[in-house]
């Protein structure tokens, strides 16, 4: 075969800039595994009486986790220990294994975006937000649907040539992902900013600034290491630098998760002047002021039984027996 006839390769042969980041990711991958592990223990603990769906999803997400973690050592253990000191493994067919990675991280962003989505539905019943949560679950569901697609065609030919000519499908998959969480963060932003600024407790601002400081970090983790995964897929097509956020990226997703579920315990034990108990942090809080006052709460259907709102509408005054006040708490 001639060097004109020859398919064009697109790893190139460094110990460096393909085994380097195969390794570096692999690490990380495990640590994430293990912060994982820690909060689904700690879920369990504290949270085990949530909603059977709730916890379906919880162990779900953290066994395809687990799958993920033993793919990646694989893909690692192959490059860097099986073919050690062999250049010619970067010319031959990529190992199975390597080609699933997307498919695990396209599965379990899919599914915590849906979950987020379900959040917006629930917590802003207008129009508008309704709508951008339509958006934002075809956006998942069709960045997931092409992440597991992809890595299924190339199981049948795992040749450079054909990772090359399925490029685009895996740009989209990333550049679906990224901007389904920029429209995640910034609907979760605009609905705990709106139910603060209708709050009228000068004792609730201390918690809401925590709910969006927390939206705001589990959000802005998964955006950046999708946009660096997107940026080093596209500029660095001859080495595996994009390997490293592609290793962590489901694990982000899924810490995500925990932390956003887990932080309703965080907020319970931080609260200052009353009892503040939250099924999911910007999801549903129940308020109750440690005080001589009786209070008549009307909590409507939401994702663990309120959808978020709680209508103060007869707190009542135990000396004087007048109402004092109607809040609503998101």
């Amino acid at each position: 075969m001639s060097e004109a006839d020859a398919p064009p390769v697109i790893l190139l042969p460094s110990a460096l800039t393909a085994i380097g980041p195969l390794a570096v990711g692999s690490w990380l991958n495990w640590m994430l595994m293990g912060t994982l592990i820690v909060q689904v223990w700690y879920f369990q603990n504290h949270f085990s009486h949530d909603r059977l769906s709730i916890r379906l999803l919880v162990y779900g997400v953290m066994l395809i986790d687990i799958a993920q973690t033993v793919i990646t050592t694989h893909v690692t253990w192959y490059y860097s220990v099986q073919n050690w000191a062999d250049p010619t493994v970067f010319f031959r067919d990529s190992p199975w294994s390597a080609a699933t990675i997307p498919l695990f991280a396209g599965l379990v962003s899919g599914i915590v975006q849906l979950f987020y989505s379900w959040r917006i539905w629930v917590l802003a019943p207008t129009k508008v937000m309704r709508g951008l949560a339509i958006l934002i679950s075809l956006i998942a569901v069709s960045q997931g649907a092409t992440a597991i697609v992809t890595s299924i065609v190339i199981q049948f030919d795992k040749t450079q040539q054909r990772l090359l000519e399925l490029h685009p499908a895996f740009e989209y998959w990333l550049a679906g992902s990224f901007t389904v969480d920029i429209l995640i963060s910034a609907a979760m932003l605009y609905i705990l900013y709106t139910a603060k600024s209708r709050t009228p407790w000068s004792r609730t601002d201390n918690l809401f600034n925590r709910l969006i400081i927390n939206a705001i970090q589990t959000g802005s983790i998964t955006v950046i290491c999708a946009g660096v995964d997107l940026a080093l897929f596209v500029a660095f097509t001859s080495n595996n630098y994009h390997y490293v956020p592609a290793y962590i990226l489901a694990k982000l997703y899924s810490n995500s998760l925990l932390a956003t579920l887990n932080g309703r315990k965080s907020l319970n034990n931080g609260s200052t002047g009353g009892s503040i108990q939250t099924e999911s942090v910007g999801m549903r809080l129940q308020v109750s002021r440690v005080t001589e006052r009786t209070t008549d709460a009307t909590i409507v259907r939401g994702p663990w039984g309120g959808d978020g709102k709680v209508d103060y509408s007869n707190d009542i005054d135990v000396e004087s027996g007048h109402r004092s006040h109607k809040a609503e708490a998101l």
